[in-house]
């Protein structure tokens, strides 16, 4: 009789552990699963919404290019020197993107400076900025609109603009021709054809990422067309 107790209750013992560890792998693979998800989720948050291009864009001889002239893709960013995220956006990605990208034929920036608000003072800080970089000093009016874009919108600028014209005669000649305007007005055109009404705006092998982004982020995007281009040829 106690044999039998004893059997029957190492069998509900046997019966208990097995319940007992199929509970603990069922808990240990819910576990496995909402990990995964919130790794995923992640990931997705981490990557930049994006949407595909309405109207196709293609690089001019006038526009700034920073890193390989001759790269295989290019990374068109819009922006505004009166935009506060376009200043801390470029502040951020150029440095990191010379960096890593400058030596490397796989992809460059084109940066397309825009005057949404047709600005006087604005375009004529675009014209002289375009004048500048294609004499080859682009960093300096750059950099002075990074760091004080309200001086476009003074009679400081005007100074300036006039030391600079009176030591040479080429950038006098560019500014007064007003050609650059033209460039101004495309960049303007090419965010306009594609719905986009704000800065900064990055497009990139036919997608548009409305909105500032980090180097992790455009790295990802870069790997991502990258493999697309390699697989194509």
């Amino acid at each position: 009789m106690f044999s039998f107790l004893n059997k029957r209750n190492t069998i509900q013992d046997t019966s208990m552990k097995k319940k007992k560890q199929n509970r603990c792998l069922v808990v240990l693979i819910i576990t496995i699963i909402i990990i995964a998800f919130l790794i995923k989720l992640g990931n997705r948050a981490n990557f930049p919404l994006a949407e595909n291009i309405k109207k196709d864009i293609q690089a001019c001889d006038q526009d700034i290019i920073i890193g390989n002239s001759s790269a295989e893709m290019s990374i068109f960013i819009y922006y505004s020197y009166t935009c506060p995220h376009c200043i801390t956006y470029l502040s951020e990605i150029i440095p990191e993107f010379k960096s890593k990208y400058s030596k490397k034929d796989k992809v460059n920036i084109i940066l397309k400076p825009v005057n949404l608000s047709n600005n006087i003072d604005i375009n004529s800080a675009l014209e002289t900025l375009y004048c500048l970089y294609n004499l080859g000093h682009f960093d300096l009016i750059h950099e002075l609109l990074m760091t004080n874009n309200q001086i476009m919108f003074s009679s400081d600028f005007y100074t300036f603009k006039e030391k600079l014209v009176m030591s040479n005669l080429e950038l006098q000649s560019c500014i007064s021709s007003h050609n650059n305007l033209n460039i101004i007005k495309t960049n303007n055109s090419q965010l306009s054809d594609n719905n986009v009404c704000a800065t900064p705006t990055t497009i990139f092998s036919g997608k548009i990422y409305k909105g500032a982004m980090n180097i992790k982020q455009l790295d990802k995007i870069i790997k991502i067309e990258s493999k697309k281009t390699k697989n194509q040829k």
